[in-house]
């Protein structure tokens, strides 16, 4: 009956002019009830009845010119239920009064993106190609290659944008107060390495974070070798899908997924921080498994003793190399039966893991008995903290689970509220879209033109899902039975090794959809399948896309901006005038990492030093506190000579360094700052290039409200990075109230 209605084309006729005339009604009634044409506005009910006609309209106009079908029906289907999720995302905001409830629904949301574009990808392949002209976009191999990695490069391109974050901002501070006070980075690495040991941690090969620091101090060249490291573990994980698929096109399709499970965090991120140690601790798995397998296939014992130096390079890394012993019996046992021979193929994997794993335990049996415990390799064998821990870690690396968890983070004691990073709503999504995301989606929807057709004869094996179970698991499995981040691991969370559980992922997702993929099409369209399950991924990809910029952008304003003001403002001479021999100079800077190390390192002078040129010993404001004040608990003024205070700050846009000489200050009893401190001979530093003239304002002594024009003030020095001014002001001066206004 429907279909008889819909092939009336006057009925036809009358449902588009009544869809067409509903949605002029609504628009000139918005239009007449507003005081003026801009200040037009359009309610979400009025919005939601505007869609339900316009997808009214449209479907009645493709019906006109179309040939019904089972699949055309199918597109305006989903269509439909996109455009009705929307709808109902819409209404709860106008009647659900409980927020929180809202946020539950539109986290969902990505669901009804997939479903509309789905239906809409479906009608511009039916109106806009035929079947031949897809043949148009069908490559080489050696050109889908290229275009995979293409592919990976303009997804990671975003973190060149990132600073040095977390043990990274730690350890380059570290190597600033190497270079400041002459040290060998040689004997220091030498003496990091006995540390460890010490403490049963026989990790040489992991201390190389001093090397990094100096070959790439500046944060762009650094991240870009991080990148290439990324790109080169995905080549070597091409190489051995290779060799286990025996085909070249799955483990490039392997690839095309890694992208969406990479999720930067606001936490500890192999990617954005620890100097590349994860990247080339997968390179070292990879290379020993690649070598195991060319012994497994030749019988030449150079491949194995090349194997064996690999693996134990990476248990000489990080502890959590251990459990991977398990992927060379595995190998072995798909390819030779007779245990027996298996047992003697990987004896020397074993034998090896067990020595160093009985000095580990020997050393950390001594080292409880002293002072020296590191809680991060303090185990806990409880198993129901060992199972979540665990399974916060796996689930880590599958798609849009940092998303999905909703959480908030705390960075320096601040609260980052999850709305900041998470944006769920479809304007959202739509205005975060960038040039690099649509790059990436035509790339891939070329790339799925050509896997599709190479894949027809894929075979699924037992060892498949063994490998991907493995490479998804066994990277938490020491990270789950360690006490302090069974503390810290939550929902959405997961610590460094889940690089290696990254792969793992992409090889089940793979493993997943195929297998569904080939269920359902006994049942449903091939074309609508995979329209389905291409939308699916793109919407995931782009959504992915969007939450690491954000984390990358919230990351950025708490390390690289204001690092970057205080680098420039030192590098300009804002303490070109300080004489170290008769005045003191204190930072009251708190909680910057490249300034006072973890545990309250204090690398101020390093740190200031290797900016400005020339030694100058900096105080914190503990320390300098410490010179002054025998009772910490009595609140009081302190009237000061020849003391100087350091500050500094930034954001995106621009950021401010303030110097100043300290008249008289307190000292906060909550925080590790001075406290109200009155100061004059101000200098200030203003980094970037405004187009629209900022205002510097500020307070003087008796409470009076000042400002000015920044161009307005004595201009000491301009630079690439920034303008260093004096301030035009001779009465004494507040000076947490000194600050900028005026930046758009």
């Amino acid at each position: 009956m429907i279909h008889k209605i819909l092939q009336n084309r006057q009925l036809l006729k009358m449902g588009k002019l009544f869809s067409a005339a509903g949605i002029m009604i609504i628009l000139l009634q918005s239009i007449l009830t507003a005081s003026c044409l801009s200040q037009t506005v359009i309610g979400p009910l009025k919005i939601a009845a505007i869609l339900v006609l316009l997808y009214l309209f449209f479907f009645l106009l493709d019906q006109k010119n179309s040939t019904s079908s089972d699949l055309f029906y199918s597109a305006w289907i989903l269509i439909l239920a996109g455009i009705l999720w929307y709808v109902i995302v819409l209404l709860l905001g106008v009647y659900q009064v409980d927020s929180s409830h809202l946020r539950s629904v539109e986290k969902w949301s990505f669901i009804g993106l997939i479903c509309l574009f789905s239906g809409i990808g479906l009608r511009m392949k039916a109106l806009l190609f035929e079947a031949n002209d897809l043949n148009l976009f069908r490559f080489s191999f050696k050109t889908n290659f290229l275009l995979v990695f293409l592919f990976l490069l303009l997804n990671l391109l975003p973190m060149l944008r990132s600073g040095f974050y977390w043990d990274d901002a730690f350890h380059s501070s570290r190597m600033n107060a190497i270079q400041v006070t002459g040290e060998s980075i040689i004997r220091t690495t030498l003496s990091e390495i006995i540390q460890y040991g010490k403490l049963g941690r026989l990790n040489p090969f992991a201390t190389f974070q001093f090397l990094m620091f100096y070959l790439f101090s500046n944060p762009f060249l650094y991240k870009t070798i991080i990148l290439i490291f990324v790109l080169a573990d995905c080549y070597l994980f091409y190489r051995l899908m290779k060799k286990i698929f025996q085909n070249e096109w799955i483990p490039l399709i392997l690839l095309i997924l890694f992208p969406l499970c990479v999720q930067f965090r606001i936490y500890h991120d192999s990617i954005l921080s620890y100097y590349g140690l994860m990247e080339w601790m997968f390179a070292e798995l990879m290379l020993s498994l690649l070598f195991f397998l060319k012994y497994l296939e030749t019988s030449f014992q150079k491949y194995r003793i090349v194997s064996l130096l690999f693996f134990t390079i990476g248990l000489l890394s990080y502890e959590m190399f251990y459990p991977f012993i398990l992927f060379f019996p595995m190998l072995t046992y798909f390819r030779k039966k007779k245990i027996s021979e298996n047992v003697k193929i990987y004896l020397p994997y074993i034998v090896i893991e067990f020595v160093l794993l009985s000095v580990s335990m020997i050393f950390r049996q001594h080292s409880s008995q002293t002072a020296m415990v590191y809680n991060g390799t303090t185990f806990s064998l409880q198993p129901g903290k060992i199972f979540f821990a665990w399974l916060y870690q796996t689930l880590a690396a599958f798609p849009l689970n940092y998303r999905m968890a909703d959480t908030g983070a705390s960075l320096f004691g601040k609260w980052i509220q999850e709305q900041q990073l998470f944006d769920f709503s479809w304007k959202g999504f739509f205005s975060n879209l960038q040039w690099i995301d649509l790059m990436g989606l035509t790339i891939a929807a070329v790339l799925s033109l050509n896997f599709r057709r190479n894949i027809q004869d894929f075979r699924m094996k037992v060892e498949y899902w063994a490998f991907g179970l493995c490479l998804l698991l066994l990277p938490g499995l020491v990270i789950a039975m360690s006490a302090k981040y069974q503390f810290q691991l939550l929902p959405g969370l997961a610590y460094i090794p889940v690089y290696f559980a990254y792969f793992g992922a992409c090889l089940l997702i793979f493993l997943i959809f195929y297998s569904i993929f080939h269920g359902l099409q006994r049942i449903l369209s091939k074309n609508l399948l995979s329209m389905i399950l291409f939308i699916s991924l793109s919407v995931v990809f782009l959504l992915n896309n969007q939450t690491n910029r954000s984390v990358i952008e919230i990351l950025n304003e708490y390390f690289l901006y204001p690092r970057q003001t205080g680098e420039a403002a030192l590098q300009s001479g804002i303490l070109s005038e300080f004489d170290q021999t008769t005045s003191k100079l204190v930072s009251n800077n708190e909680n910057y990492i490249w300034e006072r190390g973890w545990m309250g390192e204090p690398y101020q002078t390093a740190f200031i030093t290797s900016n400005h040129g020339s030694e100058i010993e900096t105080l914190s404001v503990p320390a300098f506190q410490d010179l002054l004040v025998h009772d910490v608990g009595t609140l009081q003024r302190y009237y000061l000579r020849d003391t100087y205070v350091l500050e500094y700050s930034g954001s995106s846009k621009t950021g401010l360094a303030k110097f100043g000489k300290i008249l008289d200050t307190g000292f906060n009893p909550d925080r590790e700052v001075l406290l109200n401190p009155v100061v004059n001979e101000v200098k200030f530093f203003v980094y970037g290039k405004a187009e629209i003239p900022g205002t510097i304002t500020w307070t003087t002594r008796d409470g009076s409200a000042h400002e000015k024009e920044i161009s307005e003030n004595w201009l000491i020095r301009e630079t690439s990075q920034g303008n260093l001014y004096k301030l035009d002001e001779s009465d004494s001066i507040l000076f947490d109230s000194i600050g900028l206004t005026g930046y758009q």
